[in-house]
């Protein structure tokens, strides 16, 4: 069996790619091999990953699914996912993850070290997140304390991977690392941040069909009930408050979003370019947008609780009776 399976996941970066493979190549050790998973590119992807010594997969589906390709296609006892956007600090990087495995033989998942490069503000601390209220994502600045590490620079077990099942396909626009992570607790293992080992995070925009606003409402009450369920009278009353606190925030970052002189929409991002700089444009369909985007994210999304929780509760009891996943 070969030590480790490098699987990239890559959209419209032929690019970065042509940097990053090459650099893939070099680590130290000979047992390794790598995957990369082209998520529907449009540009000249292919043709770079032919030029390599890759095994090479199209795949145009979602997000959680094109890396759950990669990692069945997955022949070394370690996956350790690199972003396109991402390099390794040292050649020695795998030796390093390898080292913390035997280091901590209950865990499931490493997560290297990842140095954020061209980020601002919070930003800076991507790749590492904790769960607030009804299971909000922030960014945690102590990489040890954090719930979730990035699937940007993370390495699980390959037999773990298997037992828990892989990633669950309906996370299809980004966060999949949450529930990655999560079932590997659930079964039992540890994560492990293991600065030692570490990776260079670089700032180039998604290219992937990422929704924030879908992560951010739909995916969040999703993970929240897979994982933090109410169970009683008072924890669903809890639940409703946090929310109606959250719905309020919601509206509060919107209003100011669509309040500024030179506004640009999230939600309907098409419209920029036909706003551009005509003020007249912007003043007639400022409070038009600004509640239409209240209505369709605060709002709708909002209105899909109970088809949210009852698909997660479908999802949750499928993994427990599947693969045994033992959810506090």
């Amino acid at each position: 069996m070969l030590g480790f399976s490098l699987v990239v996941t890559s959209r419209n970066r032929s690019k970065a790619l042509e940097e990053l493979i090459p650099v893939l190549l070099e680590l130290q050790g000979s047992d390794k091999e790598i995957i990369l998973v082209d998520n529907a590119s449009t540009d000249s992807t292919r043709e770079t990953a032919l030029r390599f010594p890759v095994k090479y997969i199209y795949f145009p589906g979602g997000l959680a699914e094109a890396r759950h390709i990669g990692s069945l296609a997955a022949s070394g006892e370690f996956i350790t996912y690199v972003d396109d956007d991402t390099r390794p600090g040292h050649p020695a990087i795998l030796n390093e993850i390898r080292k913390a495995f035997e280091q901590y033989p209950k865990a499931g998942i490493i997560g290297s070290r990842i140095e954020n490069i061209g980020f601002r503000g919070m930003q800076q601390f991507k790749g590492y997140t904790k769960f607030g209220k009804n299971a909000v994502l922030e960014f945690e600045p102590n990489p040890p304390a954090a719930d979730v590490f990035a699937s940007m620079a993370i390495t699980i077990r390959k037999n773990v991977y298997e037992a828990i099942g892989g990633f669950d396909p309906a996370f299809s626009r980004g966060c999949e690392e949450v529930d990655l992570c999560m079932k590997v607790k659930a079964a039992g293992y540890e994560l492990i941040h293991y600065p030692d080992a570490f990776f260079n995070h670089y700032e180039m925009g998604s290219h992937f069909r990422f929704n924030p606003v879908h992560n951010r409402d739909y995916m969040r009450l999703y993970s929240f009930f897979k994982f933090f369920p109410p169970s009683n009278f008072g924890s669903w009353m809890e639940f409703l408050r946090n929310e109606w606190e959250l719905f309020l925030i919601d509206v509060r970052q919107i209003y100011r979003q669509y309040s500024t002189k030179d506004f640009q929409s999230t939600h309907l991002p098409f419209l920029n370019k036909l706003l551009g700089k005509s003020r007249f444009l912007r003043a007639l369909l400022r409070w038009p947008l600004m509640l239409g985007a209240i209505a369709v994210s605060p709002i709708l999304r909002r209105l899909f609780i109970p088809y949210i929780y009852f698909k997660a509760k479908a999802r949750k009891n499928f993994e427990q009776l599947s693969f045994g996943l033992n959810y506090a």
